[in-house]
């Protein structure tokens, strides 16, 4: 049964959108990929693989080789001063 799991931070900062990820059943485990993204990950559970996938991302981000991942990633990302400004919001609601 294929499932769909948000990943809402990456790289430690919050993301804009959720990235959706597809979590799909395959022979010994289950393969994670996001539709905006390129990279696949496995793991034995559907949690293992969404976690293994956001560490794959995160460390394609960080070399050198990805730059256009790189950019597709930073657009993703909420600026440091809008995070503090929706963590103050939810402080005072």
């Amino acid at each position: 049964m294929v499932k769909i799991a948000a990943i809402g931070r990456l790289l430690g900062k919050q993301l804009k959108t959720p990235l959706v990820a597809v979590v799909e059943p395959v022979h010994a485990g289950f393969v994670a990929h996001a539709a905006s993204i390129s990279v696949f990950a496995y793991g034995r559970d559907d949690a293992e693989a969404v976690e293994v996938l956001k560490q794959g991302i995160e460390s394609m981000y960080r070399g050198e080789e990805f730059l256009d991942l790189r950019a597709v990633i930073q657009s993703m990302l909420l600026p440091d001063h809008l995070v503090a400004g929706r963590e103050l919001e939810a402080q005072s609601s």
